[in-house]
């Protein structure tokens, strides 16, 4: 640009005062761009070498904790991760992903993890447990798990003041920390410190579900006295999925207790239980793979009249009944992991981590009972709403279909429809297709 500039102004500038200013240009462009190269050399050498640093977990100590967490798992496939590729469409996908970001944990695979359910699509927790190995900061305590780099690392901070100490009298804010990288919908309500042979899974002594619905037209009293059948130790092959390939041919569980009870003031519009909110409680200390769905989808045929009280004892009774009828389950959504319960363990968050955690929980609420008030107020407005051409009260409910079942005229009862194969017949079929692929 400068070149031509003076090249449109050579009549006043001779000739050798040009060629001396194109020289001395060139040579200023080429050192620009050798200065440019050198300098995104080394750019990419030093981005290079922040790439190849990764966290030093040898600094550091080993720790066997719990975590208790609650999380709403309407968006979620499950618990469980299923694969490398999850990133976060399972709650632990979610969890590992968060652990990793904040160096607690090196892998999966080396962290001895173990999670107390395997919650399905959609279910939620307000009490789930997992167990794992994670870095701490103590030196000593109740699941640390001691490393002699990590002593000799401590020493060479004690010796050389430039380097960035550990602290060892104060353990990590595992709560904190990991709220701050989890999404809005999972939590960790706080950590305990457990013994190395401690498994959120097989330590647990006792697991409680809750089952939330509206009472609409349901016989409430009919449910709970078919549902105390349930209690004590039976096999529950008829209220689950038998799961032959990941090799459960045990079905025997042992309830501890099933309760129904109204969460709702009956005063407060429900007539005829169209708004009366319910939940159905069960106690036990392991669980079969969907069981509680299915227990809740008989409850409901007998709250409706379609099955008398006696099929839950009926189904229990494996030699009466040895063959599953087909019926559908239960709606995952109102399903709750409540809580796990363990001996000797004691649960503990730093200070002001608790209220944090429930102003998130509260918050999340509110936006939720907004909604649901919103939508009670359309309701409303029809139920009171006189049609034209109907000159009595509005006819809205008594014309609704409950949200428990088909409608009655079409129930087909559980002992004359289509049978699954017994579960002697799926184990010679499992081991059959086995050999096959062997």
């Amino acid at each position: 640009c400068l070149l031509l500039a003076l090249a449109t102004c050579s009549d006043f500038v001779p000739m050798r005062t040009l060629l001396r200013i194109n020289l001395a240009a060139r040579h200023n462009f080429f050192g620009f761009i050798r200065s440019m190269a050198s300098s995104s050399s080394s750019l990419a050498s030093n981005q290079q070498g922040k790439r190849k640093r990764e966290f030093d977990f040898s600094r550091y100590h080993e720790r066997h904790i719990a975590l208790r967490i609650a999380y709403f798992g309407l968006r979620y496939h499950g618990f469980a991760a299923q694969g490398p590729e999850d990133v976060d469409s399972t709650v632990e996908a979610c969890i590992f992903q968060a652990l990793k970001k904040a160096c607690l944990v090196e892998s999966r695979e080396t962290s001895s993890y173990h999670r107390c359910g395997r919650t399905d699509k959609g279910v939620s927790a307000a009490g789930q447990v997992v167990s794992l190995k994670v870095r701490c900061h103590m030196n000593s305590g109740l699941g640390v798990i001691p490393k002699q780099s990590a002593y000799d690392y401590q020493i060479a901070c004690a010796e050389d003041d430039k380097r960035r100490k550990v602290p060892v009298d104060k353990e990590i804010d595992y709560v904190n920390i990991l709220n701050g990288l989890l999404p809005r919908d999972i939590r960790v309500l706080a950590w305990a410190p457990v013994a190395p042979d401690f498994s959120a899974r097989f330590s647990c002594i006792r697991r409680t579900y809750k089952y939330y619905f509206i009472r609409e037209n349901l016989d409430v009293q009919a449910m709970q006295a078919a549902a105390n059948a349930f209690v004590g130790s039976h096999d529950f092959r008829n209220y689950c999925k038998m799961d032959i390939a990941g090799g459960i041919t045990n079905y025997n569980r042992t309830i501890i207790s099933v309760s129904i009870s109204s969460l709702s003031d009956k005063n407060d519009g429900n007539k005829d239980g169209r708004y009366e909110m319910c939940v159905c409680t069960v106690v036990g200390q392991a669980f079969l793979w969907h069981q509680i769905r299915n227990m809740m989808a008989i409850l409901f045929m007998v709250g409706h009249g379609q099955e008398k009280q006696e099929i839950v004892s009926e189904l229990l009774d494996v030699e009466k009944t040895p063959r599953k009828p087909q019926y559908d389950m239960a709606s995952e959504l109102p399903l709750v992991l409540y809580n796990c319960e363990y001996k000797d363990i004691t649960w503990q968050d730093e200070i002001g981590a608790h209220s944090r955690v429930f102003d998130s929980i509260h918050n999340f609420w509110k936006e939720m009972a907004i909604k649901a008030v919103v939508l009670r107020g359309m309701l409303d407005i029809l139920d009171n709403t006189v049609l034209e051409g109907r000159g009595g009260e509005s006819d809205t409910w008594a014309n609704l279909e409950s949200t428990h079942k088909m409608p009655k005229r079409n129930h087909m009862p559980l002992n004359k429809r289509q049978k699954q194969k017994t579960l002697e017949e799926k184990i010679e079929d499992h081991a059959r297709k086995k050999l096959k692929a062997e």
